[in-house]
């Protein structure tokens, strides 16, 4: 669910369109937001007296790393073959050469792929600099404040599988009573462990979304631990 999808009215059309499950990802909406979009359904189902049997889904974060901010956090466009920075000073205000991320540290390597926004933009790291990476574009496109980024080759360990916001959002997601929660990068069943026991008794099923290629080799345990999986294509359709 999106801005654009997210009035009583448009919601009502999906369901009658066959919609059967409503994803709010509270990486961009607030709590606020995903309760009106829960009571708009909630309501519409019952005064409509429709039969259908329609699911929420609420998306959370996880140990992602995520652009820093942009002049009036309007995006910025980058053509293909472009110079860009991705800069370790969350300070930074970007721009279309530049821009803050909130981890990178000595993490890439030269030829390493960094996708933005669910691989809105691919950069290829050319090379490693005292406070940031250069990279080239590998194509054009937006790149916005907030979005998140992905280091395929990689994985940071030492991010807490649920950071605070995380476990505000899950208590949020439970108090609402929603059917099913994910958390973005999983990286192994322990993950999956720490949330299921802040799950508790809860009714919610659990999502494990992969993400990254520690996700891919600890696929089996980690879909045996987890309700279901969610493959992000964006992330694997490259490399």
């Amino acid at each position: 669910m999106g801005p654009a999808s997210s009035s009583k009215e448009t919601i009502g059309k999906l369901v009658e369109a066959g919609a059967d499950i409503f994803r709010i990802n509270l990486s961009h909406c607030s709590h606020i937001d995903a309760k009106q979009i829960v009571e708009d359904l909630q309501n519409y189902l019952e005064e409509s007296k429709v039969a259908a049997e329609v699911g929420i889904w609420i998306d959370m974060n996880g140990p992602k790393v995520r652009t820093g901010k942009l002049p009036n956090n309007e995006p910025v466009y980058v053509e293909s073959g472009a110079d860009f920075f991705f800069v370790n000073d969350i300070s930074l205000i970007g721009d279309n050469t530049r821009i803050a991320t909130t981890y990178s540290k000595e993490l890439l390597d030269i030829g390493d792929k960094i996708f933005v926004d669910d691989v809105n933009v691919s950069f290829t790291v050319v090379e490693r600099l005292e406070n940031s990476v250069k990279t080239i574009a590998d194509n054009s496109g937006y790149v916005g404040t907030n979005k998140g980024i992905n280091f395929p080759s990689h994985v940071i360990d030492e991010l807490p599988a649920f950071s605070e916001i995380d476990k505000r959002d899950l208590d949020f997601a439970l108090e609402l009573g929603v059917d099913f929660v994910s958390l973005s990068c999983i990286r192994s069943i322990d993950d999956i462990d720490e949330a299921r026991l802040l799950l508790g008794n809860s009714k919610s099923k659990l999502l494990a979304k992969i993400e990254n290629e520690k996700s891919m080799e600890n696929f089996e345990s980690i879909l045996k631990r987890a309700d279901g999986i969610v493959i992000d294509r964006g992330y694997r359709s490259r490399g």
